[in-house]
């Protein structure tokens, strides 16, 4: 009688040392009436092929619309985003996945276009990311997100009126600097030098009026009409 051996197969992330990070940037600046892309941001794509995100956000500050959410740069343009809003409530939910798991990397897992409503009376908004589960809760992340307050979640800062930037801020004139691939801001492209705050907020942000997206250098990035107001020397722009 001949015997039968059967193998089972193992699909292991032997090169994921660390936990994933999947967050919002907590220091957006906008003004009110504006549109502003927030990005989910990954530190650690290894493995990944879809993520379900639930997002919770004050319904009376912002709108959203579900066709506007894309997949970000994460997956490498093979990417698809599905999302619904529940406008009344104030809660997204987004799957977005790709046929084929991510290699190594990191960036933005969906960009999130709020509009900012003009009578928002707030100083700050908070956007809450309330869930998320990488390849159906089998990638762990080192920040578990839920729903409330938590390292997690985004915060966007409303700029009412006519501001002059932060005293911690440089600013750059995003009609002279988003015409070139890569950015490497000199003493020309500021108004105010000043040098770099330390420690760093690291940040990811998407300007999406300008067609330009800074990716996440180790610096601030944040709009106030056609101005950017940053205080880090190098980003990229991510086609």
């Amino acid at each position: 009688m001949r015997s039968c051996h059967r193998r089972l197969r193992y699909e292991l992330l032997e090169s994921r040392d660390l936990l994933t990070t999947v967050q919002i940037s907590d220091a957006i600046v906008v003004h009110p009436g504006s549109q502003v892309t927030v990005p989910v941001t990954v530190d650690d794509t290894t493995g990944i092929r879809a993520a379900e995100i639930r997002i919770e956000y004050d319904a009376a500050q912002l709108d959203v619309r579900a066709k506007d959410i894309v997949a970000g740069n994460a997956w490498a343009g093979r990417g698809v985003a599905m999302a619904s809003v529940d406008q009344q409530a104030g809660v997204l939910t987004i799957f977005a996945f790709s046929t084929t798991s991510l290699a190594e990397g990191s960036g933005t897992l969906v960009d999130v276009p709020f509009t900012i409503k003009n009578d928002i009376s707030a100083v700050t908004v908070a956007i809450d990311l309330a869930e998320v589960k990488l390849n159906e809760g089998q990638i762990e992340l080192a920040a578990i997100p839920i729903p409330g307050t938590d390292t997690t979640d985004g915060t966007l800062t409303i700029v009412h009126g006519k501001t002059s930037p932060p005293n911690d801020l440089v600013q750059v004139d995003l009609r002279r600097v988003c015409s070139v691939t890569e950015l490497h801001l000199s003493q020309e492209s500021f108004v105010q030098p000043l040098p770099p705050l330390d420690p760093m907020p690291p940040i990811h942000f998407t300007l999406i009026d300008e067609v330009a997206r800074l990716h996440r250098g180790r610096g601030f990035i944040g709009p106030v009409g056609d101005l950017v107001f940053a205080n880090t020397y190098n980003w990229r722009r991510m086609r």
